[in-house]
């Protein structure tokens, strides 16, 4: 911030030491068209610290589960560039228009940045995960459809059991 006075009718500038971190976006909302669902989402985000000091990355806030962000490096100095890579797990996520957002935290700044895509199911696994635990008899239907003009035929299933105090 510069602050202006005047001393003996001179102006002076000063300036009172909080000089402003400033990541700069040219992309902070991108449109990807039409995606197929079940594909890896992934966007890169590339930035610049146009500051006159060093911008720490503090945190990348993805709005849902659905996303997973990721940087490799979090300090960038005057004039340097610097990206990170957004990943959306569509298999999860509606047929149709969508939108994404995640959050860049630094300094006392958030910088919102969107990724919109039209999702077009072909193949649809409900539910899209699944994981049950039980000491007895347990049922789940998991429903297979394929809205392509030559569909798939299912041939065979197969269900792999974890061991007891197995992590998978």
């Amino acid at each position: 911030m510069i602050k202006l006075c005047c001393a003996a009718g001179l102006a002076l500038a000063l300036l009172d030491g909080s000089a402003r971190a400033d990541l700069h976006f040219p992309q902070t909302f991108v449109k990807l068209g039409e995606v197929f669902s079940g594909r890896p989402l992934r966007q890169r985000f590339a930035f610049t610290n146009q500051g006159a000091e060093a911008v720490t990355i503090e945190r990348l806030e993805a709005a849902c589960g659905c996303m997973t962000p990721s940087i490799d490096k979090t300090i960038y100095q005057p004039g340097e560039t610097g990206s990170f890579v957004l990943e959306v797990n569509t298999l999860s996520q509606p047929a149709g228009p969508n939108t994404w957002r995640v959050r860049v935290h630094y300094g006392s700044k958030i910088q919102e940045l969107f990724v919109s895509a039209t999702l077009r199911s072909e193949i649809k696994v409900e539910p899209p995960k699944l994981a049950l635990s039980t000491d007895g008899v347990l049922a789940h239907d998991v429903v297979v459809s394929d809205e392509r003009a030559l569909p798939f035929r299912v041939t065979q299933a197969h269900i792999t059991l974890a061991a007891p105090g197995d992590n998978h």
